[in-house]
């Protein structure tokens, strides 16, 4: 798509919010890709500054329904991309509702490394009115981080991820008695210690699956590829990520989540 016929896509879909994103980006090693990384920055930066623009001068396209629509983007792969989405910020208008940090999810050193530009971009996004991340496939570990910096809305596939590759979330949502002892954040239903197991998928859960079936007959639907197999663990997997955040949610209120994010951390494996 172009600028214009993207904006009139917005125009009659008339969102509150939507990212002028151009292309994402993602890369697991830090170190390689860096030519397509630059080019993908500035092809976003240009998409970000003709919507602005197109915007300002009242183009028929942009028809939206409120002056704060657009949403800065910023893809996140290496130290180029952050100083480029940072200087979006920088060159942003009253346009501008927020900005959208797309692209931290990662694996091992490139996970570390890009949550720590995360932490160093939400510091430079203090004035932002919306704060907008995507941690892709990552599991509570990179939510809670993101919560803990400010982030407003968060995008997250790892319910789905986990339910495709017949895993059941296991980590303490935050609802009951924190862990004693060091926990495992998902188990593999796929595995045969699970095939006569009659616990539910998480002892204490309260969500459709864990209050009507069994890890045993679930590992069944698993190894025959039922679809059940698959709305039952996502049910459960989608109910835990909900209630970290309810979690979260409720200690931020309180004024205890940094407590919480710590008491998190020494209780679950990385």
């Amino acid at each position: 798509l172009g600028v214009e016929e993207h904006l009139r896509y917005c125009s009659d879909v008339q969102p509150d919010i939507f990212v002028p994103l151009a292309q994402t980006l993602s890369v697991d090693n830090p170190n390689k890709g860096r030519e397509k990384a630059e080019k993908v920055g500035k092809r976003n930066k240009h998409w970000f500054t003709d919507t602005l623009a197109k915007m300002e001068k009242g183009h028929e396209a942009t028809l939206m329904n409120s002056n704060e629509v657009a949403l800065c983007p910023i893809v996140m792969s290496d130290n180029y991309l952050s100083s480029s989405g940072a200087a979006m910020m920088s060159e942003s208008t009253g346009k501008v509702l927020g900005s959208a940090l797309i692209g931290v999810h990662g694996i091992d050193a490139a996970m570390k490394a890009r949550l720590k530009s995360t932490i160093e971009i939400a510091e430079a996004q203090q004035k932002a009115k919306l704060r907008f991340g995507s941690i892709g496939s990552e599991g509570p570990w990179a939510l809670l981080t993101m919560i803990q910096q400010g982030f407003d809305i968060i995008e997250t596939v790892y319910p789905y991820i986990l339910t495709k590759l017949g895993y059941a979330s296991t980590f303490w949502s935050g609802i009951g008695t924190k862990p004693e002892t060091v926990i495992q954040s998902k188990i593999d239903l796929r595995s045969l210690k699970y095939s006569l197991s009659k616990e539910p998928l998480l002892p204490g859960c309260n969500c459709f699956t864990c209050k009507n079936y069994t890890r045993g007959y679930i590992h069944h639907l698993v190894h025959c590829r039922e679809m059940l197999a698959d709305s039952l663990l996502y049910i459960h997997n989608a109910q835990l990520m909900l209630n970290l955040v309810s979690a979260s949610r409720t200690h931020i209120e309180k004024g205890s989540f940094e407590d919480f994010y710590r008491d998190w951390k020494m209780t679950h494996k990385n």
